[in-house]
């Protein structure tokens, strides 16, 4: 990092204990902890000591420009890709190196960028095969679809096929699905990961989809963890977000500190950046 980002980085975690003081705010648990993460590809260093973490009932944004280490720390968080070196925790369990899949029955749930429900189902179908691979008992499966469609308010697409949903309701199906798998106990997930869940999403899409995260927050008291290209969206409904450069996290505190930072808005929001619309 060049000295003089380093001289007004400010908040950064190990320099400042803000977050810790927003995770102790928001009154959970630690689900999530990236320790010291490390990665390098031959000669070449993807990502230098970096350190994260989720706490329940929060959400989280991991933000920065192109190349700035996130879609990598992300992939490391889900279990997609495994660092060179640094320690990955869920619930203080060490997971490093396990694989998504695994990580599924421990309580996490993702919902990946790219489109994931099955095009040729219908809605109540996609929820329905994830119910059927899990370990919740079939005779449970009824309430839970139900549970689900409510919820994220599906009801009336619940016989339409994946390939017919606009934007936002594909996206909540994503997510209904995605908390339809149970951990190894008949848990549901008490992580959420999404990986840019505002793309190609409508304005009231957006508003929906902050709503919801904010429902799972506050009436589920799940943990998530976004990382997403829209700025204003993604701190629009965060507790706390972490800003990377250059493979490190160089910010990190509420969206308020974080569009505050002088290096954050030199190095990626800019001064045109309107600050205020997203307070």
């Amino acid at each position: 990092m060049s000295s003089t980002l380093a001289s007004d980085v400010g908040g950064r975690e190990g320099d400042s204990a803000s977050d810790d003081d927003a995770s102790e705010r928001a009154g959970g648990s630690r689900c999530l902890d990236l320790q010291r993460i490390g990665m390098r590809i031959g000669n070449r260093v993807i990502l230098d000591d970096v350190s994260l973490h989720v706490d329940s009932r929060e959400i989280v944004g991991l933000l920065g420009p192109n190349g700035a280490g996130k879609s990598t720390t992300f992939s490391i968080a889900v279990g997609r890709k495994t660092p060179t070196a640094g320690t990955v925790r869920l619930a203080g369990a060490d997971v490093t190196g396990v694989p998504l899949e695994r990580r599924a029955r421990l309580g996490v749930a993702f919902l990946p960028q790219e489109a994931s429900i099955f095009r040729g189902l219908s809605v109540a179908d996609n929820i329905r095969l994830v119910l059927e691979e899990g370990p919740l008992p079939a005779h449970l499966h009824g309430a839970r679809m139900e549970e689900l469609l409510h919820k994220f308010d599906l009801v009336h697409v619940a016989g339409t096929l994946g390939r017919h949903l606009s934007g936002g309701e594909r996206r909540r199906a994503e997510v209904a699905r995605a908390l339809a798998v149970k951990d190894s106990d008949c848990n549901p997930p008490r992580l959420l990961m999404v990986d840019e869940p505002f793309a190609g999403v409508d304005p009231i899409g957006v508003q929906h989809m902050q709503a919801m995260l904010r429902g799972l927050r506050e009436q589920e008291g799940m943990a998530v963890l976004i990382t997403d290209h829209n700025v204003g969206e993604t701190l629009g409904v965060c507790d706390r977000a972490y800003v990377m450069h250059e493979g490190r996290v160089v910010a990190c505190g509420t969206p308020k500190e974080v569009l505050a930072n002088p290096a954050v808005q030199r190095f990626y929001l800019g001064p045109a950046f309107p600050r205020q619309a997203v307070l």
